[in-house]
């Protein structure tokens, strides 16, 4: 038998193939959730006032909404060499169609599935790289609950003036 046709070399490959395969897999997921993160998916109103301006802020996620609210204040004020100053904080509502624990629930559980779902379909069967689709199936029941919560629910607002 030649050796470069030995099983166990064969295995040895199909192992570091694995790992480097595992290697992407986690590096494509860290830039989609680093992604996410970075992306604003706000969408921001601000509205000038006599003696005061308002800020509204659409965004997914709450704390989004209310720091991008805030922070569009500030730019705002920043834009006319001054600091913003809050008058009045109008809160945030959640405005979805569906109860907003379920809605949070869902979300969660979605961003999991999505993450498991690489790890399952590269582990296979038996030791030996084959496809699995239940990481398929997790894949796709995450995707389709992140983008049925994917609507901008939350709504805050600001009234601030520049000084």
């Amino acid at each position: 038998m030649n050796i470069t046709q030995s099983p166990f070399r064969e295995m040895r490959l199909l192992r570091e193939k694995d790992k480097s395969n595992m290697f992407n897999f986690k590096f494509v997921t860290l830039l989609f959730l680093g992604g996410l993160s970075a992306c604003s998916t706000a969408q921001v109103r601000v509205m000038p006032g006599e003696h005061s301006n308002r800020v509204v802020v659409r965004d997914i996620e709450r704390d989004d909404a209310e720091s991008e609210a805030l922070e569009a204040a500030q730019k705002y004020c920043e834009k006319r060499g001054r600091d913003a100053v809050i008058v009045r904080d109008g809160g945030t509502s959640y405005s979805g169609q569906m109860d907003e624990d379920t809605r949070s629930t869902i979300r969660t559980g979605s961003k999991v599935a999505m993450l498991l779902s690489g790890p399952v379909a590269v582990a296979g069967g038996h030791g030996v790289r084959e496809p699995n689709p239940i990481g398929g199936l997790l894949g796709t029941a995450g995707a389709v609950g992140y983008t049925a919560t994917s609507d901008r629910d939350y709504v805050s607002q600001i009234e601030f003036r520049c000084r």
